[in-house]
């Protein structure tokens, strides 16, 4: 979800930045031209997220195998056939 990919954004600024107290992050649809969801966490609180997140990655780290799932973001991966790239599997709007 989108609120995961900020949380995840959040854990890694605070990871990568100690410095900071708080961290907020925002989602800019530039298709859209739009501004959505915000979510801001002091330090404390993503240092205790950042085990989940850790947990979360295990399962990427160690997988060896991504498959392809077309939607409607096709449109946006730089991989799709209509951008002469390998992905075979382009999902049409």
């Amino acid at each position: 979800t989108h609120a995961d990919q900020l949380e995840f954004y959040c854990v890694m600024a605070a990871s990568m930045f100690p410095a900071f107290e708080r961290v907020t992050a925002r989602c800019f649809y530039l298709d859209e031209n739009s501004v959505g969801n915000e979510i801001t966490h002091r330090r404390d609180w993503l240092m205790m997220l950042r085990a989940k997140w850790e947990e979360k990655s295990k399962a990427i780290d160690t997988e060896e195998h991504f498959f392809a799932s077309p939607s409607g973001l096709c449109k946006f991966c730089a991989y799709r056939a209509s951008k002469g790239g390998p992905c075979q599997y382009e999902q049409k709007p």
